[in-house]
């Protein structure tokens, strides 16, 4: 099984901790944890590429597909494309960059409509997919090994303060860092042959957690005890039996996000934000891009997708955020251009 996660040991900053004027902190989060991610080999994700995927991470060398043992391998994608291309992809506050030559031509077509920088990268993902497939090819082992490729979050709109849009996922709303459809809802290739038929379209939703269980099943392993499903049964042609899908995002995000969680059952969708306290209820069936909030002309499903909600939440232990003692309310906020305004409710 090859699992290629496609935004994998980004340094983010995740607004929390240390910033003392916003309305709501996470008590038991502490100062700065956020602010950077270390790879599981201890060396900083900020660090420039070798160009040699092995030089940077040993333990990424593909040269492990070829052995013939059945293992699991996750490859995160930027560690791929730092190798190919010889460029430091990782630097603070998400700056993008890629091969020169790449960016220019994207310029060309991209017309305003894209930033080109972001389609470079994207294209160096795709080239890197293409290497992994070859390699399992030619060892033999395309027949038995399941390959995955999908992302943490959904394509980055805004960074920051820049106004300069980086990506669209038009038709949903907002993007990275955001429980809006354009923040959750992920691209999920999967390879299996003699399982998934080239080519089919599958539009039952289904969850990162899904992937552990899969992975079993696809292995002839039994597992008890996990939060998703094998989805096996899915690339067979059959349906889930229909289940709450759950987010939980308890601070604020530099893309302009709120601390929110989230339920997803069958159409509906609710969002309970934290900051500026309301709700927020969508049929995503009808309304897929989030336009049309419907919590007040349906009231009994609101109240029943927020009560599981919090079920959820408790059984799980979740972290909440809370009032912030030290907020200033004359404190004008970070100015992020990804922040979205309230959907008030439809009348």
């Amino acid at each position: 099984m090859f699992w290629y996660d496609a935004a994998a040991h980004d340094p983010e900053l995740h607004l929390a901790g240390r910033l003392v004027h916003a309305p709501l902190t996470l008590r038991d989060v502490l100062p700065g944890a956020f602010i950077e991610r270390r790879c599981a080999c201890g060396r900083s994700d900020r660090r420039s590429a070798s160009g040699r995927l092995e030089d940077r991470h040993p333990q990424w060398n593909l040269s492990l597909v070829v052995e013939g043992k059945p293992r699991l391998i996750r490859l995160p994608a930027a560690l791929a494309e730092q190798a190919r291309r010889g460029v430091q992809l990782h630097r603070r506050f998400q700056e993008l960059a890629a091969r020169q030559a790449d960016i220019e031509r994207h310029r060309a077509k991209a017309a305003g409509r894209y930033n080109p920088v972001y389609a470079a990268m994207v294209e160096s993902l795709d080239e890197s997919v293409g290497e992994i497939l070859r390699t399992i090819e030619e060892a033999g082992l395309a027949d038995r090994t399941m390959v995955v490729v999908t992302s943490d979050n959904g394509g980055l709109h805004y960074e920051g303060t820049s106004k300069e849009q980086v990506t669209d996922n038009s038709p949903w709303r907002a993007g990275k860092g955001h429980l809006y459809e354009g923040g959750i809802r992920v691209a999920l290739l999967v390879r299996a042959p003699g399982v998934v038929k080239p080519g089919t379209v599958i539009s039952i939703p289904v969850s990162s957690i899904d992937l552990l269980p899969t992975f079993c099943d696809w292995a002839g392993i039994p597992v008890q005890g996990v939060d998703g499903v094998s989805l096996m049964p899915v690339f067979r042609g059959r349906r889930l039996p229909e289940r709450a899908l759950f987010w939980h995002y308890p601070h604020y995000s530099n893309q302009g996000g709120e601390p929110a969680s989230a339920i997803r059952l069958g159409p509906w969708k609710l969002i309970e934000f934290y900051d500026r306290p309301r709700r927020e209820l969508y049929h995503l069936g009808k309304d897929p891009a989030e336009q049309v909030n419907l919590v007040e002309r349906e009231p009994a499903v609101a109240r029943r997708l927020a009560a599981r909600l919090h079920r959820w939440l408790k059984s799980t232990g979740a972290v909440l955020p809370e009032r912030n003692p030290a907020h200033d309310p004359s404190w004008p906020g970070w100015g992020l251009t990804g922040a979205e305004k309230p959907t008030p409710p439809a009348r």
